[in-house]
């Protein structure tokens, strides 16, 4: 429904020749969005794993598959649509909300795919789009390495640090 104008954007913001929305810059990430969506019409959130005995006791089994929490993810500014796209489908379609952190050159396709999130019934909260200086969040994603093992970076803490810088940035821009 909105490819023109995205094509248009795309061709603007990115510099894109028209050829090449009819590829990765544009048809790709709508291709990615159709793939997930049919995918998760039949995926089986729950499994049944039948009954076990243990210890006497007749146990029932099953898998619930369910979202882990909140996905952050910082993008490249080269074919910003599919990157982004890919990064937001993938973790709706687990169960998870997103916050993305665009390429400072190319945030205007995030924000119109945002667009088009609450457009299609998105709930306010679910996709986040955060522009700005990279170099903040690359620091905040760099903080945030386990105390046990600083290679690992501690996907729970994550979560709230991110929340918190933030509503602290939101707080400085609306002072200010």
């Amino acid at each position: 429904e909105h490819r023109d104008e995205l094509a248009a954007l795309t061709i603007a913001e990115v510099g894109a020749t028209p050829a090449l929305t009819q590829g990765a810059q544009l048809d790709q990430p709508i291709a990615i969005v159709r793939y997930y969506a049919d995918l998760l019409k039949n995926y089986p959130m729950t499994e049944d794993l039948g009954n076990v005995e243990s210890r006497g006791m007749l146990h029932h089994r099953w898998v619930e598959k369910e979202g882990a929490g909140v996905v952050g993810a910082i993008t490249p500014w080269n074919v910003p649509m599919q990157i982004n796209v890919a990064k937001v489908v993938t973790a709706l379609a687990a169960g998870c909300t997103m916050i993305l952190r665009p390429a400072d050159l190319t945030p205007l396709t995030a924000l119109a795919f945002a667009e088009i999130c609450a457009h299609v019934g998105l709930p306010a909260g679910v996709v986040n789009i955060v522009t700005g200086d990279g170099g903040l969040w690359g620091t905040v994603v760099g903080m945030n390495r386990s105390p046990v093992d600083p290679g690992v970076v501690d996907r729970e803490p994550l979560l709230d640090l991110l929340s918190s810088l933030l509503s602290s940035v939101l707080e400085a821009d609306t002072a200010a």
